[in-house]
């Protein structure tokens, strides 16, 4: 079995593909709040297949893909239930924001990991994924500072395609 990469970027990758899929689950229980709890359909629908869709297909099966080039299995699991509840419509796009720079911060941090320890084949496949990624943060930040705009107003939801940028 032939390895190239260190342990730390592995253990790392690891990590970011259950990170992966946990935020996908996160995302998933906010876009239901979003849909049945507000009535914010478009936005839980936009959401919902630009943003959740990209965690589990472009980040966690890319990152996986990357270490199984390398004869390194991904195990897969460990994801708890996802039931939390929102007092608003400004709550869950606050909270979307926030998991998702966390999400950032973390992949920041793997890449990081991969270039200090010389593991620079998982290094540059990792910034075609964090320069896309960038793109949905900022995206969330735009939804944050709409929704301050909005208030409570409905007609954010109707006028989501507006400020969509993904």
């Amino acid at each position: 079995m032939a390895v190239n990469t260190t342990q730390e970027t592995i253990n790392a990758i690891q990590e970011m593909v259950r990170e992966s899929f946990l935020c996908n689950a996160k995302l998933d229980r906010l876009k239901s709040t979003l849909s049945v709890d507000w009535a914010y359909n478009n936005t839980a629908n936009k959401i919902h297949l630009a943003i959740s869709h990209f965690f589990p297909i472009e980040l966690g099966d890319a990152l996986g893909d990357t270490s199984e080039g390398h004869n390194q299995s991904i195990i897969y699991g460990d994801i708890p239930i996802q039931n939390k509840t929102y007092s608003s419509v400004s709550e869950i796009l606050n909270d979307l924001s926030e998991t998702l720079i966390d999400y950032q911060n973390k992949l920041n941090m793997c890449a990081k990991i991969s270039f200090d320890n010389m593991d620079l084949h998982v290094f540059s496949r990792m910034l075609p994924l964090i320069r896309k990624f960038d793109k949905i943060v900022e995206q969330s930040i735009l939804l944050v500072d709409k929704i301050n705009l909005y208030g409570t107003d409905p007609s954010f939801d109707s006028n989501i395609e507006t400020f969509w940028l993904l």
